[in-house]
């Protein structure tokens, strides 16, 4: 009985929920067919650039201004105590969200949107100081082999050891990423070590032509970077399929699921399926009824 209670009360919310939404009821002036004009509540369908926010988050952030708005990671006063508190849980339940192995791995704070995220990650696989490196290491002119043997020196003396990134200089890209999938992976390797498996008569991820290109230059692949799904047809990818098969080649798999979290279960691990984990997952958070 009491489950049976529970269970209604929660669609009770969901439902509450469902319509308290910042901007369902608003007018706007229109035009009839007749062109006639007029006062119609708008239809909003563009949720997949930018969600409409739940009026109950709304709430909650007014209470927090009003009461804690403040730098965190300080301790001279409560405010800065309670804005670490609170990162700090937004934080965990994120990774609790996304099924996040707390043991190797945690969610970033990266800017506004997918784009940030994924941006940072390109800059700490390839980073800036051996990007001409990847880019020309391999000229047959003698005055430039001299040049990127001096740089190669010079990062090396930075800390950061070109040998690795050099030799895994490829990244798989799908022809249905968003720019924020393909710019950041273009500028880090420059678009000759890009390679893009083809698709489907139906629009997918072609799995056999993703094999193909693996199993030619795999030991050069260092990420395959997807979509988890399709800002503009809404397929989806088998992303646990892709990083088996990454990861059977020593590569990496990157999803971008800023249009996948928001309607669908995700979990970067699975203690039952470890070889099908992701490595590294981008949101945005204004996609997920967020702020932007």
């Amino acid at each position: 009985m009491n489950q049976a209670r529970e269970k209604g009360d929660a669609r009770t919310r969901l439902e509450r929920f469902r319509h308290d939404f910042l901007g369902l009821d608003l007018m706007e002036p229109v035009i009839g067919a007749d062109g006639s004009p007029g006062i119609r509540r708008r239809v909003y369908l563009d949720t997949g650039a930018t969600a409409l926010m739940p009026r109950m988050l709304m709430q909650s952030l007014e209470a927090y201004c009003r009461h804690a708005l403040a730098n965190s990671h300080s301790s001279a006063h409560r405010a800065a105590r309670v804005t670490s508190r609170e990162i700090a849980r937004s934080r965990s339940t994120l990774e609790t969200f996304l099924g996040v192995d707390p043991a190797s791995q945690a969610a970033i704070f990266a800017g506004n949107g997918a784009t940030a995220a994924l941006n940072l990650l390109a800059d700490a696989l390839f980073p800036p100081e051996v990007r001409l490196l990847i880019r020309g290491g391999r000229s047959r002119n003698p005055e430039l082999r001299s040049i990127f043997g001096d740089l190669r020196d010079w990062a090396k003396a930075r800390g950061v050891d070109a040998t690795d990134v050099l030799h895994r200089n490829l990244v798989v890209v799908s022809r249905i990423e968003h720019h924020s999938n393909i710019l950041p992976w273009m500028r880090a390797v420059g678009s000759r070590n890009l390679r893009f498996p083809a698709l489907t008569a139906d629009g997918r991820l072609d799995l056999d032509d993703l094999d193909r290109i693996l199993a030619a230059e795999g030991e050069r692949v260092r990420l395959v970077a997807v979509s988890g799904a399709s800002n503009v047809t809404g397929v989806l990818t088998p992303v646990r399929e892709v990083a088996r098969r990454a990861h059977a080649v020593g590569a990496e798999i990157v999803v971008d699921a800023a249009q996948w979290a928001p309607h669908a279960a995700v979990r970067m691990c699975d203690p039952a399926d470890p070889a099908g984990d992701l490595d590294y997952l981008a949101i945005s958070g204004h996609k997920l009824y967020a702020p932007g």
